[in-house]
């Protein structure tokens, strides 16, 4: 039988992220414990709406560490 996935889209004002965040380090943290794999969160939207300074925020608020990654300046890899 083959995996069934669940894709979620969420809209979600920017300003409102770091719950979701959380729930997703936590989850992650979980998972490498128990040496699962889980997906990442994935934050997209238009340029200069605040995401890399949001996450920066949330991140020093709680003691974590923060290397953001930019899709559009990311070599293609063949």
């Amino acid at each position: 039988m083959a995996e069934q996935t669940l894709d979620i889209v969420s809209r979600v004002k920017i300003a409102e992220i770091e719950p979701y965040v959380m729930a997703s380090i936590n989850m992650q943290c979980k998972a490498i414990q128990n040496d699962h794999s889980v997906s990442i969160l994935w934050i997209s939207g238009g340029p200069g709406i605040g995401k890399t300074w949001t996450m920066d925020n949330i991140c020093k608020n709680h003691g974590f560490g923060l290397a953001p990654k930019y899709m559009g300046t990311m070599l293609i890899e063949v």
